[in-house]
């Protein structure tokens, strides 16, 4: 039975609707994400297995306003073409790396050199199309035979490489589909050979690219499904760490908010005992006598040096070594300098800085002009700011 008085059959052309409409579902797939380079190559063979079902499916055909001879030539040439291909498609869809010879210089060497000898050259020659195809095919056949061996040997090879990737069960179910239609595609040869016919030379192409499209779309719906599951993973992972992030960063304002208490505490203690020492010292010679024992307890203080000692060992506990690393990149930086930086990064205010340095708004302004200076900070870059990054950047 043919379709619409052509003289394809009505199964090549069921088969050919078919792929057809997989041809632009699986185009607006690669449209979609145009980086999957595995998807583009599938198209390109499915477009060769296209035009060839059409070209062999209508041709030759009387009717049509060309020669015979020519519409020959078109309807094989369009079977050679998915032929090369097929062999391009192995090497490039499993990066089948002892292939190269065989699918780049091969198929131009064992398919489409002996097409152009010695199918068109005989053919146009002595017009006998039945030699001239019987000839034809010999070649390509031992090629294949060649081709089915080292597609073998290449799977083998990958599959025994320590990477996850090739043991996988995805890619080992596209690795058998595969081959089994190049099983097939290796049947085409004997079909010509012996005039099997078009719908034999048909099913048997097509048989083989069935296996692998089922096998394509499995593959593909199980990729969809492990994206779709890392996706909510990734999604659930990320709420989950937006929550410790935010427990994080509480943790480390709590932090900071106490170390600026003991920051404060600190010079208040010690302000407190500068002006007891003055005041001792100002009373009279033999009246000091009497606040001895107390001149003897403040002297057993530690001096504001070791203080903020232990104030900065805390600091660069909570702050990933900020004075070690800030010591280090700007040794030039002094005491109070240092200490001005720190504030800034516990979130201190100018009024909290400044009472802590003992300065006025001023002076503070004025050393954070000098500090930028010898941090050689640019203009647009916050001195705050630069101040928060430090620790992480160095």
């Amino acid at each position: 039975m043919y379709f619409l008085n052509t003289e394809m059959t009505l199964v090549v052309f069921v088969i050919t609707l078919v792929e057809v409409i997989a041809l632009f579902i699986q185009l607006v797939y690669y449209l979609q994400r145009p980086s999957d380079k595995s998807r583009l190559w599938y198209l390109i063979l499915l477009y060769f297995l296209i035009q060839y079902n059409i070209a062999s499916g209508l041709f030759p055909d009387p009717s049509f306003a060309i020669s015979i001879t020519i519409q020959n030539i078109i309807a094989y040439s369009s079977g050679i073409l998915m032929s090369m291909y097929f062999c391009v498609y192995f090497y490039l869809a499993f990066d089948l790396n002892h292939l190269r010879f065989f699918a780049l210089y091969g198929a131009f060497l064992f398919i489409l050199a002996p097409f152009l000898l010695i199918f068109i050259g005989g053919y146009l020659y002595s017009g006998d199309l039945d030699s001239s195809r019987k000839f034809l095919v010999i070649i390509p056949f031992l090629y294949g035979v060649g081709w089915l061996y080292n597609v073998g040997r290449a799977f083998h090879i990958k599959y025994f490489q320590k990477s996850v990737h090739f043991r996988h069960p995805l890619y080992i179910e596209s690795m058998i589909a595969v081959y089994l239609a190049l099983v097939f595609w290796m049947s085409l040869p004997v079909v010509v050979y012996f005039d099997g016919g078009q719908i034999l030379e048909q099913v048997m192409t097509n048989i083989g690219f069935l296996i692998m499209t089922i096998s394509y779309i499995r593959i593909q719906v199980k990729k969809s499904n492990a994206e779709y599951r890392m996706l909510m993973l990734s999604s659930g992972e990320l709420e989950a760490l937006d929550e410790v992030r935010s427990k994080l960063k509480k943790e480390v304002d709590r932090k900071n908010t106490e170390m600026v208490k003991q920051a404060m505490i600190l010079v208040r203690n010690k302000n407190f005992i500068k002006q007891i020492t003055d005041r001792i010292n100002k009373i009279h010679h033999a009246e000091r006598e009497i606040f001895k024992p107390i001149t003897k307890v403040i002297d057993k203080e530690r001096s504001l040096e070791e203080e903020l000692a232990a104030f900065y060992k805390i600091f660069d506990h909570e702050h990933n070594d900020f004075h070690k690393k800030l010591t280090k990149k700007h040794p030039d930086l002094t005491l109070s300098e240092k200490r001005h930086l720190s504030y800034l990064k516990l979130d201190m205010s100018n009024q909290e800085i400044a009472h802590l340095l003992g300065v006025s708004l001023r002076t503070l302004r004025e050393s954070r002009y000098k500090l930028r200076k010898k941090l050689c900070l640019a203009k647009e870059v916050e001195l705050s700011e630069w101040v928060k990054s430090f620790g992480f950047n160095t």
